[in-house]
């Protein structure tokens, strides 16, 4: 299992939002074999935990475009 901190590297030229966004979808897919349909999947307390582990403030996530991913 790879850590969120592994996965950045994947991301590292990408908006914060995009960072912490795919950040997201990855941990959730590999929780759930799925990919969220909007934020409100994701709980506030993963939120709040894979932003601090990307350096992000978790509220970046709000700015997350979800367009296209449905």
């Amino acid at each position: 299992m790879h850590s969120v901190r592994e996965g950045t590297v994947l991301v590292q030229f990408k908006t914060h939002q995009t960072q912490l966004g795919f950040a997201v979808l990855l941990k959730y897919f590999h929780y759930h074999h799925q990919f969220p349909k909007g934020a409100e999947d994701v709980l506030k307390v993963v939120l709040r935990y894979i932003a601090q582990q990307v350096n992000l403030p978790a509220e970046t996530f709000q700015e997350y475009s979800w367009e296209g991913r449905q």
